[in-house]
């Protein structure tokens, strides 16, 4: 970006189709999400709906565009003028140059001492520091490059590091508030959604952990213990008929407790007066023939509340 090799937008499409290397397509893909990203700082989200809705109506490109911002030609020169910014912006203060090899071969804290704030040594320090289980003065490197370079996807290394420091620190608000600003940069941090859903759990934030559910599941929707906790989730809220179905999708997870589930399953149907429970109910007393608060679910379901499991 620095050098100039900025595509204008309105002829972001011919970088996909002159690139020359992989790189040079992955650079096309990176302008086109901060072409998104700039319209939407500068126009808002209802802006780029209209740009899609025109786009859907067979309207060109370029034209769509500049009838919900500005004419194209200051799009381009807004746009060119935004990315330069924030380019010149990101990891200002650091030192980005690999190390020579007899650099590297000392220790970090005396290679800082020849090369100040380089990135590499001030990742390798930390990362030492963290094996050595001291965390408190691995926090200096690792805020250090947070100043100059902020928690966005490709860096997230360092913020997890230094949540596990906050967190190792008992420090909860300041891990939470970097898990935070991880999930909200990164549409595939599963560890930093999965720390946050057990975190709002524990407190029962159920606005937060559903939030951060939906995340895991958009990334990965095959893993078992997310639908788990959503359907726990969905309860907690209020909101039977979403657990029922988070229940159930769990089902298809070939769970290794499928008469737990279809307990589950059969509770909250019958709770709700919605059909199926007895079928879930017998399924989990077929998978679990001593399952006590089957049967008494099961003599609930008959009316037979007044009798009770030997």
């Amino acid at each position: 970006i620095v050098e100039g090799r900025v595509t204008p937008v309105s002829r972001l499409s011919s970088a996909f189709l002159e690139a020359e290397s992989g790189a040079d397509m992955q650079f096309a893909y990176y302008q086109s999400a901060q072409v998104v990203r700039y319209l939407v700082e500068k126009w808002g989200m209802e802006s780029l709906r209209n740009i899609l809705v025109r786009l859907g109506e067979g309207v060109a490109i370029n034209e769509a565009l500049a009838g919900s911002t500005v004419p194209i030609e200051e799009l381009d020169e807004g746009f060119g003028e935004w990315i330069l910014a924030e380019a010149r912006r990101m990891g200002r203060g650091l030192s980005w140059n690999v190390p020579e090899e007899s650099v590297e071969e000392i220790s970090p804290e005396a290679a800082l001492r020849l090369i100040p704030d380089n990135y590499h040594l001030l990742l390798r320090l930390a990362q030492s520091l963290v094996e050595e289980e001291k965390w408190e003065e691995a926090v200096e490197p690792l805020e250090r490059i947070l100043e100059s370079w902020p928690v966005v996807p490709g860096n997230e290394q360092v913020p997890l590091l230094l949540a596990r420091c906050r967190r190792e620190l008992g420090e909860k608000e300041k891990e939470r508030e970097l898990l935070r600003r991880i999930a909200e940069t990164d549409d595939e941090a599963l560890f930093a959604y999965r720390r946050l859903v057990d975190r709002a759990m524990e407190e029962e934030a159920w606005e937060e952990a559903l939030l951060n559910l939906q995340r895991i599941l958009a990334v990965d929707p095959l893993l078992p213990d997310t639908y788990r906790k959503l359907a726990r989730v969905r309860e907690a809220r209020g909101e039977p008929e979403e657990a029922i179905g988070a229940w159930e999708r769990l089902l298809h997870c070939e769970p290794p407790d499928p008469g737990n589930v279809h307990y589950q399953v059969a509770r909250l149907r019958h709770g709700t007066g919605a059909g199926g429970a007895r079928e879930h109910v017998l399924r989990a007393l077929e998978e679990a023939p001593r399952f006590r608060d089957a049967y008494r679910l099961l003599r609930r379901i008959r009316g037979l509340d007044g009798e009770t499991v030997p």
